[in-house]
Formats: C-alpha cells, sequence, structure tokens
C-alpha cells in the first residue's frame, strides 16, 4: 500500500496502518450490527404479523363451507361465531 503525497510515492507509516485497520475493524463491526438490527426488526414484523393475523387455516376452511353451502357472509359470520374475536 502506497500513498501519493505532493506527486511522490510514499510508504505508510505504522500509524496509517493501525488507522486503516481500525477503521476496516470498524466498518465490520457496523455491518454485523446492522444486519443483526435488520434481523431484530424482521422478527418484530413477523411477530406483529402473527398477532394480527388472527384467522388459522381451519378458520378459512370453516369461512369458505359456510360461504359456499350456506351463503354466509361477512356479518353473518360475526354474528354467528362471536368467539373467534373476529372484527369487521
Amino acid at each position: 500500500m502506497q500513498l501519493l503525497y505532493r506527486g511522490k510515492l510514499s510508504r505508510p507509516t505504522c500509524q496509517q496502518k493501525l488507522s486503516a485497520s481500525v477503521s476496516s475493524d470498524l466498518k465490520a463491526l457496523y455491518k454485523s450490527v446492522i444486519i443483526i438490527i435488520i434481523i431484530i426488526i424482521i422478527i418484530l414484523i413477523i411477530i406483529i404479523i402473527n398477532k394480527i393475523m388472527k384467522i388459522l387455516q381451519e378458520d378459512v376452511i370453516l369461512i369458505k363451507n359456510l360461504y359456499l353451502s350456506k351463503q354466509y357472509g361477512a356479518r353473518r359470520l360475526l354474528s354467528e361465531l362471536p368467539d373467534k374475536g373476529w372484527k369487521l
């Protein structure tokens, strides 16, 4: 690694090498911290989506069956199944 100083090539000093290695270590640390933060955000989004999505696969089958066989609409389903906690 050579530096250009006033038109002349010069060798980097020990302090310049140290600062270059420290800055590369900091960059690696920042990258790992950013990756960890992104993973935490993704996990939180998944948790929030799971709390919002209260309809399970069995509920989907029930809704489809009641709609096709008895023509139940959304309001009728809510009145017939109040224990599910669904909202319109």
